[in-house]
């Protein structure tokens, strides 16, 4: 019995100082609001995002074709992100670490509606006004998938 006693209180003790560790580690990631996953990839759990680390210059409908090709870290639902998707994107931590170091025009899937010709832009460094240029100009690609 006393035997018994001495087991259960020590699985009690690793079973705790475990959790404690695990608590201590997820309040840790989610303080750095960004996770490098270490796979080129970069996720913002309070956003939901996961965002690729490289970025490359294309026109629009090879950034959208390429985009969505991608497999990257295991996952093949890759997409540009649409004029909704930059607001999160905007307010992530992850832009912090995203390696853009000086202001660069990037794609938005969303076309203007009142000319097919054309897409929105956003400079991800200096956000503000997003503007249309016709979809075959050169701008960055980015990937981003939800999760």
């Amino acid at each position: 019995m006393q035997r018994n006693i001495k087991t259960h209180t020590t699985i009690a003790a690793i079973t705790l100082t475990l959790c404690l560790v695990g608590m201590v580690m997820s309040g840790t990631a989610f303080a750095q609001g960004c996770v490098n996953n270490g796979d080129g990839t970069l996720t913002d759990a309070k956003n939901r995002i996961m965002v690729r680390e490289a970025c490359w210059p294309d026109i629009w409908e090879s950034c959208m074709q390429v985009t969505s090709s991608l497999v990257i870290a295991g996952y093949s639902d890759w997409r540009v992100p649409s004029n909704d998707d930059y607001y999160a994107l905007v307010k992530s931590p992850c832009l912090k670490e995203y390696p853009l170091n000086v202001p660069v025009w990037t794609w938005s899937s969303t076309t203007d509606p009142h000319d097919d010709t054309y897409a929105y832009t956003i400079d991800l460094k200096n956000p503000g006004p997003m503007p249309i240029e016709r979809k075959n100009d050169t701008n960055q690609c980015i990937a981003i998938r939800n999760f």
